[in-house]
C-alpha cells in the first residue's frame, strides 16, 4: 500500500497506481471467491440457495480470508516504513 501511495506522489504515476491498486483489489476477490467456494460449497449444487452450514462457512472464511489479508497488509506496511525510516536515518 505504500508502494502505490508513493507512486501517486510521482507526477504521471497517478494513473498506474490506481491500476495497480485496483488489480490487486480484483486479485483479492478472486482468490477470495476460489477459496471459500472451494471450502464451503459443495461442488455437485444439489439445491439452488446456499443452506444453513454452506453460509456459515462462507461467512466465517470470509472473515478470517480478509482478517489475514489486512493482518498481513498492515506487516508489509510498517515494514515498509521501517525500511523507509532506516532510508532516511542520518548516517
Amino acid at each position: 500500500y505504500l508502494l502505490v501511495v508513493k507512486m501517486a506522489a510521482m507526477p504521471g504515476m497517478e494513473q498506474l497506481a490506481a491500476e495497480m491498486e485496483m488489480q490487486a483489489t480484483a486479485d483479492l476477490v478472486n482468490n477470495l471467491v476460489q477459496v471459500c467456494m472451494n471450502k464451503c460449497i459443495n461442488s455437485t449444487y444439489k439445491e439452488g440457495e446456499l443452506n444453513k452450514a454452506e453460509a456459515v462457512c462462507a461467512d466465517r472464511c470470509v472473515a478470517k480470508f480478509l482478517q489475514v489479508h489486512q493482518f498481513i497488509g498492515k506487516k508489509f506496511n510498517d515494514m515498509q516504513a521501517a525500511a523507509m525510516a532506516a532510508e532516511q536515518a542520518p548516517k
